[in-house]
């Protein structure tokens, strides 16, 4: 019995790596946002299968001991690190970002494995962590959505903080002039027919790409303006 826990614990936990790195890949390619990853989640149902198996798998082997089912969870296993690796190196052309906000997500989702891992060793004895171990990497698909709901105090403190902090470096420049460019369509376009436009007598900085988002602009204020920059848009 110890030799299948310890086996079915250690192919666990380079799954939950890999799972919980491509789910947050996702979450992350998703913004960050709650609703457009459940989108995603329910357009791409068939390739996390595995994970869905796995949970079914795990609920039965925490109430039935058997080898037939530890056997079961290793095949499993055995699958989620095949395809998983394999997701990720078709990923290859945009890897996951660890910011700042990753490793905060990553933080809270191993508390969230912890406290549930200690939760059901508590209640059904160290002879189910077999079943334990595959649930474990079989929620990844879903606690970044929990993870996300935790940490979105924090968040938006650091966010305020951000945007405070650009809006201070905006006032530190009374004679910046800041073009806003609105609209439904073209606003990026018309964007670079102004820099273009204005580049050759003023010092112009533009938010980047289709950085029109407050984060964007944030992020472009921290980052690059500078005291010689006469227009901001």
């Amino acid at each position: 019995m110890i030799l299948r826990v310890i086996i079915a614990v250690g192919m666990a936990l380079y799954a939950t790596l890999l799972t919980m790195r491509h789910n947050l890949h996702m979450f992350q390619l998703n913004g960050y946002k709650n609703d457009e990853h459940i989108h995603w989640i329910e357009k791409n149902l068939r390739q996390q299968w595995l994970l869905y198996f796995g949970l079914i798998v795990g609920v039965i082997r925490l109430f039935f001991p058997l080898l037939g089912l530890d056997i079961l969870i290793y095949l499993t296993l055995f699958m989620d690190i095949l395809v998983f690796r394999a997701i990720d190196r078709l990923n290859s052309k945009k890897k996951l970002v660890y910011t700042a906000r990753v490793k905060r997500l990553i933080a809270t989702i191993v508390l969230l494995c912890a406290v549930l891992c200690g939760v059901l060793v508590y209640g059904f004895g160290w002879r189910a962590l077999s079943g334990i171990a595959i649930l474990i990497v079989s929620v990844q698909w879903f606690f970044n959505l929990i993870a996300n709901v935790i940490n979105y105090p924090v968040e938006k403190g650091v966010s305020n903080w951000y945007i405070n902090d650009a809006k201070k470096r905006l006032r530190e420049m009374p004679n910046l002039k800041v073009i806003g460019v609105t609209g439904s369509y073209g606003k990026t376009s018309m964007k670079y027919y102004l820099k273009t436009l204005l580049q050759n007598k003023y010092s112009v900085l533009m938010t980047p790409g289709n950085f029109n988002t407050p984060l964007g602009v944030t992020i472009t204020v921290r980052r690059d303006l500078k005291p010689t920059n006469e227009i901001f848009m």
